[in-house]
């Protein structure tokens, strides 16, 4: 079945088209069983049965390759299908045979001459068998060009072009054959048979069979390549792993190769263990014959002698190389002569660079293990610079190896510095060189600094701001900038402390500069933690001077010379300026109506100066003409001025001046304030929905200034929907009568909202009263309906309506201008809204 058919991998499942019917029936000739003579090449005449199939060969059916297909034949006198399919499963591997034949007659024998396993290899392998391709497998239906470039490709990108001469290969790759395995490991294809080789498929071979002649190097290791000692010859016996010339290709299950780097064959001195292992035992042993052998780079000339004395003893270590029958070894070897140093002293010193707290003294050559109190190795004043309770060590390395240095931990109560002179008298000979037992002999050297040093931290406490005094003759609390908690890594605690006035990043407003300042003077020139400006100097003359940002800087030092800075800021205010202002403004207007006009001040309290008593407030009556307050007014931020004053300014024609006084602390404020009549602008004319075809007057005769002094009007149109004029046409523009406007409404524009405004003002340009007023209205084409909205009640209506009662509104409709009553063509649309979210709803005709 095809279901089982799938899952063989060596097998292809496919489709068998055979005829339904017998359709040489058809031809049968008259009177007879015989076939006529136009029967198609598949019919014949059978004994016993007549005209019948008697080849498959050529019959309709047999051309068809899709299930399709095959019933889409028709016999051709009935139209009815001729043809059935049948699944049928089938072996790939006789088609993989012929492939591998194909391939390996045609392509791999031929071009074997042309292989060799070189690098310049794989481009030639890759240029034959695209031509071979192109020429030969396309045509035969074998392969298509985008299989044949794939190929190339790959072998192009091989490392000798090998999987050109893999005739399995070639057939995998372009469909003809499965893999060599299956997926459980089993050979898919058992028995095939290319050129007299018999054996499963392999895609590493030529024929592609595991009989096959292989397509790579030989097994085995190339020349020199190795992957452990056991690999190397015994004239160069060690597998050299950092050496990884040799190279191994192999062809892998999928017929690719597979480069891999091996490690070479070395001699055994030559290897790099065992010139390790030379180069440990001889550590510190420089064999020498006289002294200019012991001369070394860097090191002053007659530093080293050559003694016969210290190499009394001495072995070093050297390497027998190996050859074809011995493997190499090393041995010990005595010295008529070792180099050491022409004296044991101290060569130089400094201190750590992490903390400062130890000593590093290096040492002319590698002294055995030793440690112990300072005095038993320095004399007394380096011991009293060193510290109660230091000691030292002999330095080691990683491994715990005693190295060419001492280690001198400081005590609490150290006071070396770099300069200082440390004299190593080593009186009972505890220290010793490690090869000669030769003790140190005494020897100074002068501490340096080191190349990097320990950084303190720097830290600064200092307030954010200063103001002046609120009261006078006060003084503000002492300013102090304080860099004592800055920290110092050595744990010395002497730090060094420098100021530093920022001018660049300063900003003075006062009287003084960023080169003149009380700041800047009081910065000290000589080291001190901290800085005060005592609070008798901070008076209004200091605040008035010094008023700015001020930025300082604090540098402080280590005995190092580690250094480490930070800034503070410092904002000194400037005499407080308290500020308030009269609510509406410093020219306020009234109406002749009004029982009182209410006045009063603002104050900013961020301009307070702080901790100031609550400020007073005076009214007085100012200017040409004065009045008299009530008595208790003016008191406080607010006033009252009553009506009848009010009304008295109107009759008179006049305008006053009040000025307001407020007092905080030390410093008073006076704003002045002018009052008079306010303007009271009036706009009659047309508004809501009207008519375009109409002239519409818009009228302000009827404004009112209660001071009596004349007026001047003038009117404007915009369009509520982008905020231009009206119309930008001057044939379009009303006319203006003094304060009538006349507009020809079909000038403009239809069906968009208009606002007309007048505005109103004082003739007088001393007088500054302004006001305006506006009117809103949309032109139509038609003429809209207009009229109102009356409430009708049994017997009268009320101001309120009776809740028991129900609510009765009638329409009066406008006649039209002709006196055309609408009255009788109108429908009205009732809707509106109640308290409570009641809503109505009707269709009525109107009431006239």
């Amino acid at each position: 079945s095809a279901a089982v058919c799938a899952t063989e991998e060596a097998c292809t499942t496919g489709i068998a088209c055979r005829p339904r019917l017998d359709d040489c029936a058809f031809y049968k000739q008259s009177g007879s069983a015989a076939c006529s003579p136009g029967a198609p090449a598949h019919c014949g005449t059978v004994a016993g049965q007549g005209c019948v199939v008697v080849s498959l060969a050529g019959h309709p059916c047999s051309s068809a390759t899709t299930a399709q297909a095959c019933q889409a034949v028709r016999e051709p006198f009935t139209r009815a299908g001729l043809c059935v399919s049948r699944t049928v499963c089938s072996s790939v591997c006789p088609a993989c045979q012929q492939c591998l034949s194909s391939v390996f007659s045609g392509f791999v024998t031929p071009s074997l001459s042309s292989f060799t396993q070189t690098a310049g290899s794989a481009p030639l392998m890759a240029g034959l068998f695209a031509t071979y391709c192109a020429n030969t497998l396309v045509p035969a239906g074998q392969a298509t060009s985008a299989q044949c470039s794939a190929l190339t490709a790959t072998i192009s990108q091989s490392v000798f072009g090998a999987p050109a001469m893999r005739a399995a290969y070639i057939c995998h790759t372009l469909g003809s054959c499965p893999p060599a395995q299956s997926s459980s490991g089993s050979a898919l294809c058992p028995s095939l048979t290319v050129a007299g080789r018999t054996g499963s498929l392999d895609l590493c071979t030529q024929q592609g069979v595991s009989t096959g002649a292989a397509t790579v190097p030989s097994t085995g290791l190339p020349p020199g390549g190795c992957f452990s000692s056991a690999d190397c010859p015994t004239a160069s016996p060690i597998c050299n792993a950092a050496n990884k010339s040799a190279t191994l290709v192999t062809c892998s299950r999928t017929g690719l190769d597979v480069r891999t780097f091996l490690s070479t064959c070395s001699p055994f001195c030559s290897a790099p263990t065992t010139l390790a292992s030379i180069a440990q035992l001889n550590t510190g042993l420089v064999p020498c014959s006289t002294t200019s052998d012991c001369t070394q780079p860097g090191q002053p000339a007659g530093s080293r002698v050559c003694s016969s004395a210290a190499a009394e003893g001495q072995f070093i270590t050297v390497c027998l190389p190996s050859n074809a029958s011995f493997p190499g070894a090393l041995v010990l070897r005595p010295i008529s002569g070792l180099c050491v140093p022409a004296s044991f002293t101290l060569r130089s010193g400094t201190f750590d660079g992490d903390s400062g707290s130890t000593l590093l003294l290096e040492l002319a050559s590698k002294p055995i293990t030793a440690s112990g109190p300072c005095s038993a190795l320095f004399d007394a004043a380096t011991c009293a610079l060193m510290g109660r309770g230091s000691t030292w060590a002999v330095g080691t390395d990683t491994d715990g190896l005693p190295i060419a240095q001492l280690t001198a931990t400081l005590g609490n109560n150290a006071t070396a510095v770099p300069g200082s002179a440390v004299r190593m008298v080593n009186a009972g000979g505890l220290l010793r060189d490690a090869l000669t037992g030769i003790a140190f002999s005494a020897s100074n050297v002068t501490l340096t600094t080191p190349r990097t040093v320990p950084v303190p931290t720097a830290a600064i406490s200092a307030p954010a701001s200063t103001s002046p005094p609120c009261t006078a003759g006060s003084t503000a609390p002492a300013l102090t900038f304080d860099a004592s908690g800055s920290q110092d890594s050595t744990g010395r605690g002497n730090l060094l402390f420098s100021w530093t006035y920022l001018a660049s990043q300063s900003a003075v407003t006062g009287s003084g500069d960023t080169s003149n300042n009380d700041i800047l003077f009081s910065l000290p020139r000589t080291s001190a933690a901290s800085i005060t400006i005592a609070g008798s100097r901070l008076n209004n003359t200091f605040f008035a001077r010094n008023q700015g940002t001020h930025v300082i800087q604090v540098t402080v030092t280590n005995f190092l010379g580690g250094s480490n800075s930070v800034t503070a800021t410092i904002t000194v205010a400037g005499a407080t300026a308290p500020k308030f202002s009269i609510v509406g403004g410093n020219r306020q207007f009234f109406s002749n109506d009004e029982d009182v006009l209410s006045l009063s001040a603002t104050l900013d309290p961020a301009s307070l100066c702080p901790g100031a008593p609550a400020p007073t407030w005076s009214w007085e009556s100012t200017g040409p003409n004065t009045f008299t307050l009530p008595d208790g007014a003016g008191l406080t931020s607010s006033l009252a001025v009553p009506g009848d004053l009010l009304r008295t300014f109107a009759v008179n024609n006049l305008q006053y001046e009040l000025t307001v006084t407020m007092t905080s602390g030390i410093t008073s404020l006076a704003v002045p304030l002018c009052i008079g009549s306010a303007l009271q602008p009036v706009l009659t004319g047309p508004s809501g929905l009207v008519a375009s075809n109409q002239l519409a007057r818009f009228d302000a005769s009827a404004s009112l200034d209660p001071d009596g002094q004349p007026l001047s009007f003038q009117f404007s149109c915009t369009r509520m929907d982008n905020g231009a004029a009206c119309s930008r046409d001057p044939a379009a523009a009303g006319t203006q009568d003094g304060a009538v406007f006349t507009q020809d409404l079909s000038r403009l524009p239809v069906g968009v909202d208009l606002q007309f405004r007048v505005r109103m003002s004082a003739t007088s340009p001393a007088d500054g009263r302004v006001a305006s007023v506006s009117t809103l209205l949309t032109t139509s084409p038609v003429v809209p309906v207009t009229g109102k909205i009356t409430r009708t009640c049994p017997g009268g209506c009320g101001a309120s309506l009776n809740p028991t009662q129900p609510l009765a509104l009638s329409v009066f409709l406008d006649r039209r201008a002709d006196g055309t009553d609408l009255t009788a063509n109108t429908v009205l649309f009732w809707n509106g809204t109640a308290t409570g979210g009641i809503t109505f709803t009707d269709t009525v005709r109107p009431v006239h």
